[in-house]
């Protein structure tokens, strides 16, 4: 009876650990917000939207590729700063952020037999951004609207909670920083920060 019980508890945690390892993907949405920049008093705050897929080489250790997008609802305008000093006053009345990542992934169970996780997660980020510039200029009081746009490259980190539903549905809370965007043209860079609730499944 005993023995039974052993080898069935064996086989319980070896199908555990062989779920963990393989491929998966997911899709999230969430919240969006931009820290300070080099001009900015203020910071953006919006939706956003994720997809991901990766691969878990072990219990412990994986790999993800992730879009994630975010759109401004509202931003913090900025006046008389460097920029405006010198070609009028100026506002930025959205901004929208389109962010591709490569990142490893280290999983912690929480117990050894549990299906709940934290993560963690480094790598690089390609980060496309376009900001709605609004230009008053002194004088005339003339206005001009018009969209910078920019694309770089950066570091990204991530961390967050995963639960494993049903043996192959991903339950995961997360917060990820994309680096800085600086999409030139003296408008300064911002660094853009996404939080997401999102389910995925495992093959």
């Amino acid at each position: 009876m005993k023995k039974g019980l052993l080898i069935s508890v064996l086989l319980l945690s070896a199908t555990s650990y062989a779920d963990d390892t393989g491929f998966y993907l997911g899709a999230g949405v969430g919240g969006f917000f931009t820290s300070s920049g080099d001009y900015y008093s203020g910071a953006a705050t919006g939706i956003s939207g994720q997809a991901y897929v990766g691969y878990n080489f072990m219990r412990y250790f994986g790999t993800e590729l992730d879009v994630n997008s975010g759109a401004a609802i509202n931003w913090i305008s900025i006046a008389a700063s460097t920029i405006g000093s010198s070609i009028g006053y100026t506002s930025l009345s959205g901004v929208s952020v389109t962010d591709y990542g490569l990142s490893v992934i280290g999983y912690l169970p929480v117990f050894p037999t549990s299906n709940f996780k934290l993560f963690t997660k480094l790598g690089l980020s390609l980060n496309t951004q376009q900001l709605s510039v609004s230009q008053t200029f002194p004088g005339n009081n003339q206005t001009q609207n018009f969209n910078v746009y920019g694309t770089n490259i950066g570091f990204l980190y991530g961390l967050g909670m995963q639960y494993d539903l049903w043996n192959k549905v991903i339950l995961r809370l997360a917060y990820q920083n994309n680096g800085n965007s600086n999409p030139g043209d003296g408008y300064g860079s911002f660094s853009p920060n996404f939080v997401n609730l999102s389910l995925g499944y495992k093959f």
